[in-house]
């Protein structure tokens, strides 16, 4: 543990043991305090960072891989339609930090609803990560099936990755956690 987070756990157990402040603001310190030992974590991925925001703003969570209920999906797929609108006004006006913001925003509510679905995406996204590392570079457009010279696609042989495994191997379809 670094000097940082030996600091932040010390003062976490001094607000603890303080029984001069009551258990509101007690709670509230910690959680301040925990909010800081994250801020100095090196290792925190980006789902772990989102986590953290669920937490703090009381979102459902799973804690095991389950669909959700309906209105929360409707809800998400308007977010990030909005979010997709923010970067098309961004590109063409050629503001580089607002498509920073739009991307970073579609990417924050995309693992949101992973993260409240109790889908593993780190580890997803590595196993798609390896099967996207088997595809090719398309040579010229006519052979993308998005008609595009910037294409990577599928060659012969090519398997998509198997995230049923991280799944518990398990038809997900049937689970649903409300």
């Amino acid at each position: 543990m670094n000097v940082m987070l030996e600091d932040i756990a010390d003062d976490m157990s001094k607000v603890m043991l303080n029984g001069a402040i009551g258990p509101e603001a007690r709670t509230q310190r910690c959680i301040q305090l925990m909010l800081m030992a994250f801020e100095n974590m090196p290792e925190a991925t980006i789902e772990t960072l989102i986590t953290e925001f669920h937490v703090k703003f009381g979102l459902h969570m799973s804690d095991k891989p389950s669909m959700v209920d309906q209105s929360l999906f409707k809800f998400k797929l308007k977010h990030i339609d909005e979010e997709v609108a923010e970067l098309k006004q961004s590109i063409e006006e050629k503001d580089l930090e607002a498509i920073l913001d739009a991307i970073v925003d579609i990417v924050y509510v995309t693992i949101g609803l992973a993260v409240e679905m109790g889908l593993p995406f780190t580890n997803a996204f590595a196993l798609i990560h390896r099967a996207n590392m088997r595809k090719h570079r398309a040579p010229n457009r006519y052979a993308s099936p998005r008609d595009s010279k910037w294409d990577v696609v599928k060659g012969p042989g090519w398997k998509k990755a198997n995230l049923k495994k991280l799944l518990g191997g398990k038809d997900a379809k049937t689970s649903t956690d409300k």
